[in-house]
């Protein structure tokens, strides 16, 4: 994350807060199960001194999706006027951790509930095909059998690679940007289970 001029959605703005039946935020009550998706990104920020050593400065952004289609954030992050505080850092991950576990439940039903009635499900702008083991890119309409790709994780991607493409299919995947890269930032406790269980879909 870059040091911003100012915080925003910090826990004072937002007065983020867990409790018993669920978590406040903005001076509103939430219940654990009206979460149906969540994200986390964390950062650590190193700055070394000559002769002096260096300083960490650690950052997080939290988002919590809700079932009426809110969209809540929460972030610590260090500002050209001051740094981050580690505590503060570390509540946040601990509340979003809770936030979570305790609305796991809920989460993956908003998948399995377009598998049972779709054969389909959608997550981060691609559509996963259950039954045809296929996947598509719904802003452009780019269709990937699964049995014609491989699949390569790394943090917070998966990137779709066409078996046996041609030099030329690389440089015109290229040159016109196609989309080939699966965002995972969402729901990570719980998509590639879900990838696994109904696509026979997983890494070492």
């Amino acid at each position: 994350m870059v040091a911003a001029l100012k915080k925003k959605h910090t826990l004072d703005q937002t007065g983020f807060d867990v409790n018993d039946d669920g978590f406040v935020y903005g001076g509103r009550q939430f219940a654990f199960d009206d979460v149906i998706e969540t994200r986390i990104i964390r950062s650590v920020l190193q700055t070394t001194t000559v002769f002096v050593g260096s300083d960490f400065d650690h950052s997080v952004s939290i988002l919590f999706v809700t079932k009426s289609g809110q969209q809540l954030q929460v972030t610590e992050q260090p500002t050209w006027a001051g740094n981050s505080k580690l505590k503060t850092v570390e509540r946040i991950e601990n509340m979003f951790s809770k936030i979570s576990e305790m609305s796991k439940t809920s989460r993956i039903e908003k998948y399995t509930s377009q598998i049972d009635k779709f054969n389909y499900f959608d997550y981060s702008g691609w559509r996963f095909f259950t039954s045809d083991l296929k996947i598509v890119n719904i802003a452009k309409n780019k269709e990937f059998r699964l049995s014609d790709v491989s699949l390569l994780k790394s943090y917070g991607c998966i990137s779709i690679k066409p078996n046996n493409e041609s030099l030329a299919s690389k440089f015109l995947s290229k040159a016109f940007s196609e989309v080939r890269d699966i965002s995972t930032l969402a729901d990570t406790d719980i998509i590639f289970t879900i990838f696994k269980k109904y696509l026979s879909v997983s890494w070492n």
